[in-house]
């Protein structure tokens, strides 16, 4: 298990928010949202517009909200965004802080289960890692015959919980190709954002 965590200094959500008032009405519609804690109802005279020019603070704690009280919804949508770099993962949970640092105006935490270790492998190599990557990956253990051709082949030969280190490790030291990728996916969501830094980090299995 590890945990992803991505500082966002600029994160534009006016059409994200419209989107999740869209849905929010249907569900108020049908009369879902009488089964909540204190009977939420959403008052008739509001609509998307009004709620996109909140301050921004205020936008920002309604995505927040909204993201966390749909989180079944949200974990397949995280795990396809997550699927072009690392294959098959399975996302325990996830968590979203607006402020809580200079550098982010949002934070994002996501804690993978489990993942194909293989396929990550194979994919990270493809996609994120340069050769010049490969002494910081491996670190005491690197060796100099170690390159692109033959990096696969070292990395599959490892003991599982080594492989999860590395595909970690990888992830890490090309944070800025992964940075680049999810700030482009999010635009297919028509969510602009600018991601600061990123953590990766390994989790005892509880």
């Amino acid at each position: 298990m590890f945990r992803i965590i991505a500082n966002c200094s600029e994160f534009d959500c006016d059409k994200l928010i419209e989107r999740l008032f869209d849905m929010v009405k249907q569900m108020d519609e049908q009369g879902m949202l009488d089964k909540l804690p204190g009977g939420m109802k959403l008052p008739p005279f509001v609509n998307a517009k009004m709620l996109t020019m909140l301050p921004g603070s205020q936008k920002l704690a309604l995505i927040s909200k909204g993201l966390t009280q749909e989180k079944g919804r949200m974990l397949p949508v995280l795990q396809r965004l997550l699927g072009g770099v690392l294959g098959n993962v399975s996302i325990r949970d996830f968590d979203i802080q607006t402020e809580v640092a200079p550098d982010a105006l949002v934070q994002f935490r996501l804690d993978v289960a489990k993942l194909d270790a293989d396929q990550a492998i194979d994919l990270l190599i493809a996609n994120v890692m340069q050769e010049k990557d490969i002494p910081e990956i491996l670190g005491e253990h690197y060796d100099a015959q170690l390159s692109m051709e033959n990096i696969g082949f070292y990395m599959h030969g490892q003991p599982e919980e080594t492989k999860e280190y590395l595909v970690v490790r990888t992830m890490s030291v090309g944070r800025a190709k992964l940075m680049a990728y999810l700030e482009k996916m999010a635009q297919t969501q028509e969510v602009q954002m600018k991601i600061s830094s990123m953590k990766f980090m390994i989790k005892e299995t509880e």
